[in-house]
């Protein structure tokens, strides 16, 4: 849950939560990254040229809450992040200087650690990534745990978090829940060669797709894919070329029990430079920054602007 700040809220120091705005002019043309969400209750979040973030419901949301409303929530900051993750209950960043902060909603931030590059934080434990590989993690009143050496990346999906290696051999950590990180996870290999993950995704150094759940290499992609994303149900490849692929299991925007399977990928449109599924849809980010989004209207889907891309 989130509330809008007052005077007296501690937040408002570092960074600040205003609820239920209108889409901000230009919006869809000042776009600078978007924000996987698969962590935080399918959201679709995005982080404009100014750091501003913006997202708005997904999973719970309905006809009124989905992005073409117009209505959101913004959270803007002192000090703009290098680094944003945002969860259900809590919401880390990293500072220009490294400095890793976690900040649950309603308490102010606190730092955590120096020399961070990528962290994940949740109501009651998170884990980080430091500038020199190093990967730790935290639970609720408990100090920092090393848990693993010479990593580049990781990332969490359910009850796992995936880790890549210096080397780009894949592995899996298993073994922690809503009320904790263990200090000594199971560790699982999985396969080499491994530039990126996400969700189940697995995108090869060769440009190929993996998906651990189907257990074979998507073949039908035309095109060497550079990125992926995934929130489990809907997945997305954005190739070299810019062109933009999704399949898996689309819903209709705040109705969990419509949907539509797309057994293989299908070609959505070109000139793409990111793409992340979300419980409502799929955020595009085109090449010229203006953000589009993918929805499921009477079971065919539909592409169109979040919001105007010319200023009102």
């Amino acid at each position: 849950p989130m509330q809008t700040n007052t005077a007296d809220n501690p937040i408002v120091d570092a960074f600040t939560v205003s609820s239920v705005i209108d889409f901000p002019q230009c919006f869809g043309a000042k776009t600078e990254r978007l924000l996987s969400s698969d962590r935080s209750d399918g959201k679709m979040i995005v982080m404009t040229d100014d750091k501003t973030l913006y997202f708005w419901d997904g999973m719970d949301g309905d006809a009124e809450t989905h992005p073409r409303s117009g209505s959101m929530t913004r959270i803007t900051w002192r000090e703009p992040p290098d680094f944003v993750f945002l969860s259900r209950f809590a919401l880390c960043y990293v500072d220009s200087d490294g400095n890793l902060w976690l900040g649950k909603f309603y308490s102010a931030p606190v730092m955590l650690a120096e020399n961070v590059i990528y962290a994940e934080a949740f109501l009651n434990f998170g884990f980080m990534l430091t500038v020199e590989g190093t990967l730790r993690a935290w639970n609720r009143d408990s100090e920092m745990t090393e848990i693993m050496q010479d990593v580049r990346a990781a990332k969490s999906f359910g009850a796992e978090v995936f880790v890549i290696k210096n080397d780009d051999s894949l592995w899996k950590l298993v073994g922690f829940d809503a009320e904790g990180f263990p200090s000594s996870p199971n560790v699982e290999w999985i396969m080499d060669g491994v530039r990126e993950t996400s969700g189940h995704l697995i995108l090869l150094n060769d440009g190929t797709v993996w998906d651990l759940d189907a257990t074979h290499a998507q073949t039908v992609i035309h095109g060497e894919v550079v990125h992926i994303n995934s929130n489990g149900s809907a997945h997305a490849a954005v190739c070299a070329d810019g062109s933009l692929y999704l399949w898996g299991t689309v819903f209709t925007p705040g109705n969990r029990q419509e949907s539509v399977v797309l057994e293989a990928p299908v070609l959505l449109c070109d000139s793409v430079s990111d793409a992340v599924p979300c419980y409502s849809g799929t955020l595009i980010l085109k090449n010229t920054g203006e953000t589009l989004v993918c929805e499921l209207d009477d079971g065919k889907l539909t592409i169109s602007p979040t919001v105007s891309s010319a200023c009102q």
